[in-house]
């Protein structure tokens, strides 16, 4: 922002008193889906219902068509920095818009903080078809209103028991609408949509499965687009995507404002097959997902691609939701856990469409707008660490969970240097059979791709304790052994993950730091976190068995009840004369063996 002067941060506060005297203030502003922060002047003693109408005449081609009081003001207050399109969108997910009647000097009693955005804009979720009316602005008020009431009576379709099981799914999603849940459209529209020609035949039973005869004229664009429009005939994937966009990505978005859809943009990468062609997150977790095919496309099946990409991390979520579809052939399922360790999820068919049909694609709609309160419902029992499709910056590089794998994708000046070091490392680990630790699925250009994916948990339990430092010592006595040793360097409760397919195994990660003699210092590594050993040239297998003792000082320190002998055998490690990695080991197996 080029109108925006020094950082608030460095200057004070300056408190205004609520008093008559009011003042004019510069909000930053960002449209929800927009990158570019605009600047709105407002008085502070206006309300949040004036900077609806101030926006709305700053930004009057964006908005063109928006009445004012149907925007939705959020306060986000995040500074003008980085991808500022997904940090607005994951900012309006977690907060409640603001109230119209508002005063802006209740939000803004000070200086509003400088370099930052101040206010997220967020346009209404339904579009109305225009009606012929002797009151057209009076009518478009009536529709939008009537639109937004019945879109807000499908959001609020919540469980209010159980979670229907799976073998209750095909009954649940072929619920009837109630009347009041069908989109009210004029009798005259309505004998339009009947037919008994081909592919659009629809009975006026079918299409009051979603609609009923109203004096009103309410249609919304999205419903009727999916309705009206049929599929290709023949084509690849792409010449279909915008068809299966319409009938699955417009209505869950409806439906479900607060997710976000993302597409495989992967399509003509090597880390095409990581990524499901469709999914849809909520809280970036991703309890649906689809799998796509075109007619002409002889390859995988996509039922056998949802089971195959699908990583089981929903626990205790009974299962997830999606589709699989072969150009108009589509058909909802569910996914869930491994009948046993070691095997792949099961896919459950839900219901099937053949969505050349009108009547078909009027039927996908009501399921999925049965389906969408289980959703949300099956995406707020999943732990948050198990988030994935979410790209996490880091220093020069991003971190990304797709599937089965994480995605590692260097940047900055040592890229190269940096992903053939570790080439190098897994290359090692991969000689020597190290057991415990993560290895090299793929690899291209500046981009690793590892696997397993792994929890980011910590234990729970001295017996998961145990367990943990079991197998990192495992992995450490072969690492150390070797007639080439390797060095991790860095062994932390971060770098430890527990095994997705058996959770009581876990592994070793993140070898970026990693070493084989002759070591140099690190002086950038944190003192509190790492062995004194690690800041001066020649160090080695002592600074991996500080970190051992460091993972057990650590639990000490938690909710973790970690007994004084446990907790004793965690300074042994620490101590200037660290024992060996076959050492420690025979020294934890001793102990676990004295508990049981």
């Amino acid at each position: 922002m080029t109108d925006v002067e020094t950082d608030s941060s460095q200057t004070e506060k300056r408190p205004r008193p609520l008093s008559p005297s009011a003042v004019d203030l510069k909000l930053f502003c960002c449209l929800v889906g927009g990158s570019k922060p605009f600047p709105v002047v407002i008085s502070s003693s206006d309300t949040v219902g004036d900077l609806k109408e101030r926006v709305q005449q700053k930004k009057p081609n964006d908005l063109k068509g928006v009445d004012a009081d149907n925007l939705e003001l959020f306060l986000i207050s995040l500074p003008d920095e980085g991808d500022l399109t997904k940090r607005v969108e994951d900012k309006v997910e977690r907060i409640d818009p603001l109230d119209p009647t508002t005063e802006i000097i209740e939000i803004f009693p000070d200086d509003p903080p400088k370099k930052t955005v101040h206010i997220a804009v967020k346009l209404p979720d339904v579009a109305i078809v225009p009606t012929v009316t002797t009151d057209t602005k009076k009518r478009k008020r009536s529709d939008f209103e009537e639109a937004s009431h019945l879109i807000v009576r499908w959001r609020s379709k919540r469980i209010k028991s159980e979670l229907p099981t799976i073998a209750e799914l095909a009954t649940f999603v072929d619920r009837p609408l109630s009347d009041e849940e069908k989109i009210p459209i004029s009798a005259a529209r309505m004998s339009a949509l009947v037919t008994y020609l081909g592919q659009n035949w629809c009975t006026s039973d079918d299409i009051e499965l979603l609609f009923r005869p109203s004096e009103s004229e309410t249609p919304l664009d999205k419903i009727f687009a999916v309705v009206a429009d049929s599929p290709p005939t023949r084509g690849t994937v792409n010449a279909f995507i915008s068809f299966w966009d319409q009938n699955v990505r417009a209505i869950l978005e409806l439906l479900l404002p607060e997710g976000r859809s993302d597409r495989n943009s992967s399509q003509h990468t090597a880390t095409k097959s990581l990524y499901p062609d469709y999914v849809f997150l909520l809280g970036n977790i991703c309890s649906f997902r689809g799998e796509e095919r075109s007619p002409d496309d002889t390859g995988a099946h996509p039922k056998s691609k949802l089971r195959d990409k699908l990583e089981w991390v929903y626990a205790p979520a009974p299962y997830v939701l999606g589709y699989y579809t072969t150009g108009p052939d589509f058909t909802l399922a569910a996914i869930s856990a491994p009948s046993e360790l070691g095997q792949r999820p099961v896919v459950y068919d839900i219901a099937r469409a053949d969505l050349r049909f009108r009547r078909d694609r009027i039927r996908n709609i009501c399921r999925l707008i049965n389906l969408a309160g289980l959703v949300r419902a099956l995406a707020n029992l999943v732990r948050p660490s198990c988030a994935e499709f979410v790209k996490r910056e880091r220093e020069n590089s991003t971190v990304e969970i797709a599937g089965r794998c994480v995605i590692k994708r260097y940047t900055g000046l040592d890229k190269h240097s940096r992903v053939s070091h570790l080439c190098n490392i897994y290359a090692l680990l991969k000689e020597m059979c190290v057991p415990h630790v993560d290895s090299l699925f793929r690899s291209y250009g500046t981009t690793l791709v590892l696997s397993p994916r792994g929890i980011p948990d910590e234990p729970k339990t001295e017996r998961e304790l145990l367990e943990a430092l079991i197998c990192v010592l495992e992995a450490l006595e072969v690492l150390h052994g070797a007639v080439q040793p390797v060095f991790h360097r860095d062994i932390r409760w971060a770098n430890v993950m527990r095994r997705l397919d058996d959770p009581e195994k876990w592994f070793v990660v993140d070898w970026e730091d990693a070493a084989t003699p002759p070591t140099t210092a690190q002086p950038h590594f944190n003192s509190a976190t790492h062995s004194s050993r690690i800041f001066v040239d020649g160090h080695g297998a002592e600074v991996d068995i500080w970190g051992v003792g460091g993972l057990i000082i650590h639990c000490s320190l938690t909710a973790l009840d970690v007994t004084p002998e446990l907790r004793d055998l965690g300074r042994w490690m620490q101590n200037s004369t660290a024992p060996s990695a076959q050492e420690a080991l025979r020294k934890i197996k001793d102990y676990q063996s004295s508990r049981r």
